[in-house]
């Protein structure tokens, strides 16, 4: 009889549309395109705030898939020895998932 483990992974959700906006607003900055006043708040979306953005959400993107190759990847011999690191990274997240908001401040 074999033993199905239930694995919980992560996934980003980030709408597609704010990634769309990203990357236009990222390519009108790029081409020094001017950009309608009322289509960009210029203290909220400047060239800098798009590019951190981005590298915030690349670097999320590769960490997230490293998670979860590393949880969907263990075998029987490997997930006992790794179990504890795994279950602290987990309340890391936990502790980052239920206190952190769009709104947070100050979590760089």
């Amino acid at each position: 009889e074999e033993e199905v483990r239930m694995v919980r992974v992560l996934k980003i959700n980030l709408e597609p549309r704010l990634q769309l906006l990203l990357r236009e607003v990222d390519a009108a900055f790029a081409h020094a395109l001017d950009l309608p006043e009322p289509s960009v708040n210029a203290s909220l979306l400047n060239e800098q705030a798009v590019a951190t953005f981005t590298g915030y959400h690349g670097q999320l993107e590769l960490v997230v898939r490293y998670y979860n190759k590393v949880k969907l990847g263990l075998n029987e011999l490997e997930s006992p020895l790794l179990s504890p690191l795994i279950g602290r990274l987990d309340d890391a997240l936990r502790d980052a998932l239920s206190s952190y908001t769009w709104s947070s401040q100050d979590i760089d």
